[in-house]
């Protein structure tokens, strides 16, 4: 529902259904929920909570890193001094011109 500041009027959005079947289907169940009078949705959320108890947790199989061969260490060329890049220099900033007296003094 939206007001305008100083108006006397109010936009408001309605979604209308043809039964209730096609209302189940299409609204959220979080929205259906929160819909409910206060006695049924703590009546729904204690048997969402029982079902997730009931619910068997399976445990995720841990990824194992493979092991590392000679030759995997072989293509893998280590970095000498040599073939390192140089590294560069911070380049100096140059002079901002001097403003006042200290401009007229040069």
């Amino acid at each position: 529902m939206e007001t305008g500041t100083g108006t006397q009027s109010a936009i408001s959005g309605v979604e209308v259904y043809d039964d209730a079947q096609s209302a189940l289907q299409t609204v959220p169940k979080h929205i259906q929920i929160r819909n409910l009078p206060a006695e049924e949705r703590k009546k729904v959320r204690e048997q969402e909570a029982k079902k997730e108890e009931a619910k068997p947790k399976a445990e995720k199989p841990k990824a194992q890193k493979p092991a590392e061969t000679k030759e995997s260490k072989e293509q893998k060329p280590a970095e000498s001094s040599k073939d390192a890049k140089p590294k560069t220099e911070a380049k100096p900033q140059p002079e901002s011109p001097k403003k006042g007296k200290e401009a007229e003094a040069k």
